[in-house]
């Protein structure tokens, strides 16, 4: 089984002042003054659950064995697609000075931007089976959800944002619906239990 990884509505965008500062893009508490004129401002600003998630996925097995594929989709419909090799930089601010350029429009090594919403993505993506991960969904095993899609391809969606729902039709692209269980988890924890479900999968085939 293939795995996509699209994180969804991506609090990841360019500060006031873009990449002239020393940090490039919009970040909750370094830029908590200009914050306060943003509208959504509570959603906003959060590229840490970006990094931190990114740093899980690029660290995988999942990864590592070529089965994986991860793209972020951020609030204004763009999307980064990153390099099965690429090397997160593990110190945040680092990396946020990476993804100001990025976001620019300037080339930055184990990343591509394209300008392009979910609708889009997915339809690219042409997964076997989409599965959006919800508090609201249904509440079954991912082990069980996986095995429907055979050896096929799976794209799961993860909200990347702090608070609230999906702004993009995530629920309509999805096939299924799912819920991790009662307790609201963070994104990066969500992540692993997919990762790991789907790594469970390719070693019951083998």
């Amino acid at each position: 089984m293939k795995l996509v990884i699209v994180l969804v509505d991506a609090e990841l965008e360019l500060a006031p002042g873009g990449a002239d500062g020393p940090m490039p893009v919009l970040d909750a508490f370094y830029h908590k003054d200009a914050m306060r004129s943003l509208s959504e401002s509570s959603r906003r600003g959060r590229g840490d659950i970006v990094h931190s998630t990114l740093l899980l996925c690029q660290g995988s097995e999942l990864n590592r064995d070529g089965d994986l594929r991860v793209c972020v989709h951020t609030r204004d419909d763009r999307v980064i697609e990153v390099g099965r090799e690429t090397d997160v930089h593990p110190n945040y601010v680092r990396f946020l000075q990476d993804m100001g350029p990025l976001l620019h429009g300037v080339p930055v090594d184990g990343y591509r931007l394209t300008a392009k919403n979910l609708r889009t993505l997915m339809r690219e993506i042409d997964a076997d089976l989409a599965v959006a991960l919800s508090p609201s969904g249904e509440d079954v095993p991912l082990d069980t959800v996986f095995k429907g899609a055979g050896d096929g391809t799976v794209v799961a969606m993860i909200g990347a944002f702090p608070e609230g729902d999906f702004t993009s039709p995530v629920y309509e692209l999805a096939d299924q619906k799912v819920s991790l269980g009662p307790v609201l988890m963070r994104v990066p924890e969500v992540t692993a239990r997919v990762l790991r479900a789907a790594t469970k999968k390719n070693e019951e085939v083998c």
